[in-house]
């Protein structure tokens, strides 16, 4: 049987792991979540995931693009428009 260790995972559960996987720096989560947790501090994917899909549901139903500040908050809209109706050259 493998030996097994001791660890404190980041929620400050103790749980055990194997001491091969320790060492490799490996069992460091009790959970997927837990690790899900801390991937999602360090990289930020999945807030930037609903982020991109706030700005095409608003995109599609406004028909333009929506500005956001840093911290993810609406702060106005940005119409956007064709030019094929206007004609600068038209008299």
């Amino acid at each position: 049987m493998a030996k097994m260790a001791e660890v404190k995972c980041i929620c400050g559960t103790l749980f055990h792991a194997r001491a091969a996987d320790v060492a490799r720096g490996w069992g460091k989560f009790c959970s997927k979540s837990c690790k899900a947790t801390a991937q999602e501090k360090r990289t930020g994917q999945n807030a930037a995931y609903y982020h991109r899909k706030k700005v095409q549901r608003y995109a599609s139903e406004y028909g333009g693009n929506p500005e956001f500040d840093r911290r993810g908050e609406y702060v106005g809209f940005t119409a956007t428009f064709s030019n094929e109706e206007h004609d600068c050259n038209k008299d």
